[in-house]
């Protein structure tokens, strides 16, 4: 199969394979793939690396989140569309926030405020359970989905039946030990109102895509989620698995979802 190698500035890559067209986008921090027309992946390379998603109707594109921030995000992003750009984070913490600093204003829901990384001078628009965002012929719809932190939200793509979920869902570890995390009993009612959303979405976007080998993960991730934090509550006891500082945390997998958690923030 043959490809074709266009260098343009920024370091601008198209690549043809087949019948399809790939698009990416690369610098020092951040690394993009166009993974359908309109559809671009963007990872972050430096400090604490995080996914994040632009999603481009017709109209305007969505970024949801913004990660660390050591490059000028917004420069980056009006490489990959030239429609206008809302910002919509999945969480607070500052691995995902961050980069919100390189625009005017970015949505976050108001209980991650605390908690939210260093955002400059970007203006904070509640983000509410229900608020649709109309791109133009793709419909983005925010769930509430706490646990992981108190404001976490997820993204619903009905058209292209996918879910964005940040940190809450996917990302390998999810971490319910930090001390602004819920019981995990809240965090299994999160996961069992997402998995009775299905079929809406076949694919878990997550993240932290470095994390996982499944890229997006398949709906069964769920599953293995909710049977985790089952089991825990059941009283099986994890592995010892100190981290976000708290030393006292433990570890429980079930399939491809792991979950640490905190054995004192069970109910």
């Amino acid at each position: 199969m043959k490809r074709f190698f266009l260098l343009l500035t920024a370091t601008v890559l198209f690549t043809f394979s087949g019948w399809s067209q790939s698009k990416t986008l690369k610098t020092e921090n951040l690394d993009a793939r166009e993974v359908r027309p309109g559809f671009w992946v963007i990872q972050g390379l430096t400090l604490a690396p995080s996914t994040m998603y632009l999603i481009e109707g017709s109209q305007t594109a969505l970024l949801i989140d913004t990660g660390m921030g050591p490059e000028d995000l917004s420069a980056f992003v009006s490489k990959l569309t030239n429609k206008p750009v809302i910002v919509a984070l999945t969480h607070g913490h500052g691995d995902h926030s961050a980069g919100a600093k390189y625009f005017k204003e970015v949505y976050l829901d108001a209980r991650d405020l605390k908690i939210a990384g260093n955002m400059g001078d970007a203006k904070i628009l509640n983000l509410k359970e229900g608020q649709i965002f109309d791109l133009g012929g793709i419909q983005i719809e925010t769930i509430a989905i706490p646990g992981h932190t108190p404001g976490s939200v997820a993204f619903l793509d009905r058209k292209n039946q996918c879910i964005f979920t940040g940190d809450a869902v996917g990302s390998g570890n999810v971490w319910m030990q930090l001390s602004h995390s819920l019981s995990l009993e809240t965090y299994l009612s999160t996961v069992k109102k997402v998995e009775a959303m299905l079929p809406s979405f076949k694919l878990i976007w997550y993240g932290h895509e470095e994390q996982l080998k499944e890229k997006p993960a398949p709906a069964q991730y769920l599953a293995d989620m909710r049977k985790a934090a089952e089991r825990i509550l059941a009283g099986e006891k994890g592995e010892a698995s100190p981290s976000g500082g708290n030393d006292k945390a433990l570890a429980l997998r079930n399939g491809t979802a792991n979950i640490v958690y905190n054995p004192g923030k069970l109910h």
